[in-house]
């Protein structure tokens, strides 16, 4: 085919044609060379024009922290809520784990993206229900809490949240009384949520 008649339109219009046939962004691999070297050389890249063409990055990829959050900027804009993990593998395979390789954690990567976290949810909810005179709550007495928030999370999220809290960051402890999980903010937690929200 004459090379001439391949312009940028044309070039993305195959693309997505090739994405059609075999059902996903198409590699380098899945199309002809021809179509590679043409795209290559009008976009710079072979990412660059499936980017442009489909709006998803190809497979090969190399995510910067900046599009790994403007996506989940993004998903939160759409879903009006924090995005599931399903729901973060069903924009790209591979991108959950991406972002918890470069962020540590979903709650990591949502604070920075969007100032908040169902981790910091849940935190803000545990130190309002602990004021200096009460010093502890329960699992179901924070989800009480964020519900009055408009924030949906089963108890077991909750427990999960304050449980990762309190392993990883040292940001709660916790006890129990009468078969009753109770939680508590450390000090060091008290502190990292005044630095967290001003």
């Amino acid at each position: 085919m004459n090379k001439k008649k391949w312009t940028k339109d044309r070039i993305l219009e195959s693309i997505r044609w090739w994405q059609d046939k075999v059902g996903r962004t198409p590699k380098v691999t899945d199309v002809p060379q021809y179509l590679r070297r043409i795209a290559e050389k009008e976009f710079e890249s072979w990412d660059k024009a499936v980017m442009a063409a489909t709006g998803k990055p190809s497979n090969h990829h190399a995510w910067t922290g900046g599009e790994l959050l403007e996506t989940l900027r993004s998903l939160y804009a759409r879903l009006g809520r924090y995005p599931t993990r399903k729901e973060i593998e069903g924009e790209r395979r591979g991108l959950f784990t991406k972002i918890c390789k470069e962020y540590l954690s979903l709650n990591e990567a949502l604070e920075c993206a969007i100032g908040k976290s169902p981790r910091l949810e849940v935190l803000r909810a545990l130190s309002e229900l602990t004021p200096p005179g009460c010093d502890k709550a329960t699992t179901s007495d924070v989800r009480a809490q964020l519900e009055m928030k408009g924030v949906i999370l089963s108890n077991q999220m909750v427990a999960q949240h304050l449980a990762e809290s309190r392993i990883h960051r040292d940001l709660v402890t916790s006890g129990k009384c009468d078969r009753t999980t109770w939680w508590k903010l450390t000090p060091k937690g008290k502190q990292w949520l005044q630095e967290k929200i001003p």
